[in-house]
């Protein structure tokens, strides 16, 4: 195994030498030169990995960034843009998402709970702030 051609990197490249880079090397560098289609990769991979259906495609995920500036915009502060499924029961599909705020989505989630779950969670915050 090569090592990394990237400068103070450690990593080594894989078995088969395809690239001078090791795997992490190489996403960053897929990363920072298609960060659409890194995002919509990683959200298609997050829906696999939930079990949520996902009919979208690059193109109409390119359109729906550029119109909501969703791929501007996104992050983990709570004002950055998240993508919001207005029916939960429901997959990823254009019709059925939207761009909110990491806050109002969290306040969504919270509005969609069954109660129970709601009053577990309510009983469980002030068992540990009394």
């Amino acid at each position: 195994m090569k090592k990394c051609a990237t400068k103070f990197c450690r990593g080594k490249t894989t078995e088969r030498n395809h690239s001078p880079y090791c795997p992490k090397c190489a996403t960053r560098r897929f990363k920072d030169a298609h960060p659409i289609k890194y995002a919509f990769n990683k959200l298609r991979c997050r829906a696999n990995e939930r079990g949520k259906t996902f009919d979208l495609t690059i193109g109409q995920y390119e359109q729906f960034c550029r119109e909501t500036g969703y791929d501007k915009l996104k992050g983990k502060h709570k004002y950055s843009m998240s993508i919001h499924r207005k029916d939960n029961s429901k997959g990823y599909s254009i019709d059925n998402i939207e761009s909110v705020t990491l806050s109002e989505n969290s306040r969504l989630q919270f509005a969609n709970m069954p109660n129970w779950l709601k009053d577990e969670m309510l009983e469980a915050s002030k068992a540990v702030n009394s």
